[in-house]
């Protein structure tokens, strides 16, 4: 499996590659306004109840809740969930494609950094997932007990945080997720197999990061325009 990390040029970006490692970064920091964010569909109020007894540790009463219906109760609960996560996690991001123009806009410092390319079967890449894409805002379906227990909530949301809205579909994008004591991660050396440069990489920073990298078998290129047609081509240096 090949995936590719869109990269500014920054003194961590280099400390990474000489000390091959992946930053994860908390999801909070993501440009995404709906990172994590999905709704409830609870099936009845004794389940509404039993989750807002598994996830606060308290017994609904409205006295309790400053008088809060229990809709509402569930709706803080949801906003402490998600910020939980946004808060907690760790994530590396990934995409299935090197030559998106919009990411090597957004993402690699418009064109002047890098786009980096690892292929592996360790299993520190196979920990993630693709991320998938909807017209719709996730649901998170309770509709009995069983679904309130933590494993099965954890897995249900697992698939939320996998979760994005169409537009950025054309990221194709791939996750990496660990804990927060987890922001750095090593990878085999081996397992970086090539370096693309951006279009308006100063050749003083290609040269920097060609020495830069312990693996002597990275492969190296230069991103290009075809004139042909709206696309980029990669050639070897």
């Amino acid at each position: 499996m090949k995936i590719f990390k869109y990269e500014s040029i920054t003194p961590n970006t280099k400390k990474n590659l000489q000390e091959s490692q992946i930053y994860f970064n908390a999801p909070i920091n993501y440009n995404d306004p709906y990172e994590g964010v999905f709704k409830f569909h609870i099936s009845n109020d004794f389940l509404k109840k039993k989750l807002i007894k598994n996830l606060s540790g308290l017994v609904y009463d409205k006295k309790v809740f400053s008088n809060l219906s229990i809709g509402e109760v569930i709706e803080e609960i949801r906003i402490e969930y998600v910020n939980q996560y946004l808060n907690d996690v760790r994530v590396a991001c990934f995409s299935k494609r090197k030559d998106s123009m919009l990411m090597w806009s957004h993402y690699s410092n418009e064109h002047k950094g890098i786009c980096l390319e690892f292929e592996s079967e360790n299993i520190l890449f196979k920990i993630g997932d693709d991320v998938k894409y909807s017209k719709k805002i996730p649901i998170l379906y309770i509709s009995n007990s069983n679904d309130l227990e933590e494993d099965s909530l954890m897995h249900a949301y697992s698939k939320i945080v996998h979760t994005k809205e169409m537009d950025w579909q054309y990221e194709k994008e791939y996750r990496l997720f660990g804990n927060n004591s987890d922001n750095i991660k090593k990878y085999n050396p081996n397992d970086l197999k090539a370096i693309y440069f951006g279009l308006r990489c100063e050749k003083e920073e290609i040269e920097k990061i060609i020495f830069s990298v312990p693996n002597p078998n990275v492969n190296f290129f230069k991103c290009e325009l075809e004139l042909d047609e709206y696309k980029f081509r990669f050639l070897p240096l």
